[in-house]
């Protein structure tokens, strides 16, 4: 499955993707996904079902490709410069960024438990 930039925004909902003995390709390098929005959420819960392998609400692949290209960007990832309560929407970063009004960042805890994580949106 090979997703254009040209063909709109994409929103899938689904408990789990896997792509299986296939590709699935969403632009290329010299045509990069970037103008509309592709969006993958995962429902469900952490009781649900897992699939054997792979756990459950999983983004994976199993003999398969998945080759993603958007929006090239100066900075994928950084780190505070200065400490942020949680809650907080002001961030001092270490890095000047490209984000844009309207995107998530996630912003990952200082302990090791992945479930103090934070999905922020840019405003």
């Amino acid at each position: 499955l090979f997703i254009y930039d040209n063909i709109g925004d994409i929103k899938i909902s689904t408990k789990y993707l896997i792509v299986n003995r296939g590709n699935l390709q969403i632009g290329t390098e010299t045509d990069r996904f970037k103008n509309a929005k592709f969006t993958l959420n995962f429902i469900g819960s952490q009781s649900d079902l897992s699939i054997p392998l792979f756990g459950n609400k999983v983004l994976g692949t199993f003999e398969g490709n998945l080759d993603v290209h958007g929006k090239l960007r100066d900075v994928v990832w950084t780190q505070l410069s200065q400490n942020a309560l949680a809650g907080t929407n002001t961030f001092v970063l270490a890095d000047p960024v490209d984000w844009q009004v309207g995107e998530y960042i996630v912003v990952a805890p200082s302990d090791h438990d992945l479930t103090h994580s934070e999905k922020v949106k840019i405003t």
